[in-house]
């Protein structure tokens, strides 16, 4: 099971903070530095605006295999709702026959102290997992692109306008906050690059303990719902694994009411 499903929910955390400027002191009369660009100044509060939603449900396919090696298909569904607490979140295997209500459920609190379930299918029971990057399906279901931002967990670095395949971005560093970052999500750092145009992150790289590059999350396809800008389509490929995920979500329904029972330890035993 581990090999098969590992790898198949990347998709990176959007935790994004604001940016300070700073100007060197001189003797000679300053002259007052022009505004930089608007787009710069895209941070947590600006990205978050552009999430208004709420609630948040989804169909997914999933395409996952090791390098050289051959796809493997599944199906996963998704439902995710903000809290004034943070975010609670549920995922569950809808195909293949083997993994069908295999099912995760993930509170995260703003106060960093997140509680992790899990439903083994096998044994038919719920069992808790502590929130920790060792606990690797659901750490890469809390990496989905679609998550509202976390900044509680990282730092911006550095935020500069730069062309990258003929297209304006923004490229976003951040660091870990701290060691509960690091605990959390297996990553000390992030690089992001955001269209400023549709306000959307259109691909991450992440950095492990040891400062190197072991994955990198490319958007292929963004699709406007209800007016917001959502990625429905884009690969992940885990270069220390040597593991890829092609992804497409489907069904997409955005502030539609979720029954309050679908985020309970008791309703994965149901899926």
């Amino acid at each position: 099971m581990k090999n098969s499903t590992i790898f198949a929910l990347f998709i990176m955390i959007l935790t994004l903070s604001g940016m300070a400027l700073a100007r060197e002191e001189c003797k000679e009369p300053l002259v007052k530095p022009a505004k930089p660009p608007a787009a710069i100044k895209i941070g947590i509060a600006e990205l978050d605006a552009q999430m208004p939603w709420k609630t948040f449900q989804s169909d997914m396919n999933m395409e996952v295999k090791r390098f050289n090696g051959t796809p493997l298909g599944k199906k996963v569904h998704l439902a995710m709702r903000q809290t004034t607490d943070g975010q609670d979140l549920l995922m569950s295997f809808t195909a293949p026959s083997n993994m069908r209500g295999t099912s995760f459920l993930a509170f995260n609190r703003k106060d960093r102290h997140d509680r992790w379930f899990m439903y083994i299918r096998s044994l038919r029971r719920v069992k808790r997992v502590p929130p920790s990057a060792e606990n690797f399906m659901l750490r890469d279901f809390l990496s989905l692109y679609l998550l509202k931002p976390r900044p509680e967990l990282w730092n911006e670095s550095s935020a500069e306008s730069i062309e990258k395949n003929g297209k304006k971005l923004i490229k976003l560093v951040w660091d870990a906050r701290d060691k509960t970052t690091v605990n959390l999500t297996g990553y000390t750092k992030l690089i992001q690059y955001v269209d400023p145009s549709m306000k959307v992150i259109v691909n991450t790289d992440f950095f492990g303990p040891d400062k190197k590059l072991i994955r990198k999350q490319v958007t292929y396809k963004i699709k406007n719902i209800k007016g917001q800008n959502i990625p429905v389509e884009f690969k992940t490929t885990d270069y220390s694994e040597k593991v890829t995920a092609e992804i497409k979500l489907y069904n997409l329904k955005i502030n539609e009411p979720i029954e309050e029972k679908t985020f309970s330890v008791r309703y994965l035993k149901s899926l």
